[in-house]
């Protein structure tokens, strides 16, 4: 749900909030702008690399997984981040979007 609002112009991102048509969709884009815009994986591309993260867009495959994780709040600290960037190492890197 974040990746199909984020997908929208702003402009239609806000307007949904106001759709009465649609209470869910109502619902969930006043949750993302509410919360969800907000979480974001706490270790930045810099500490990707320290930890053997190739440089290039591997390192954007991470970060999106990461926030990913975030936002099912299977992850709240930067080492439970730190845990699973290297769990992902060892076993070919993150799950796909």
């Amino acid at each position: 749900m974040v990746a199909a609002i984020e997908a929208l112009p702003t402009a239609a991102a806000i307007t949904l909030q106001y759709a009465p048509a649609y209470p869910l969709a109502r619902a969930r884009a006043h949750t993302y702008q509410a919360l969800w815009q907000h979480i974001h994986p706490q270790l930045r591309g810099d500490r990707l690399l320290a930890q053997g993260v190739q440089r290039g867009p591997l390192v954007a495959r991470y970060l999106q997984a990461l926030r990913a994780e975030a936002l099912q709040e299977h992850t709240t600290t930067a080492d439970e981040e730190a845990w699973l960037v290297q769990d992902w190492l060892a076993h070919d890197g993150p799950p796909a979007p």
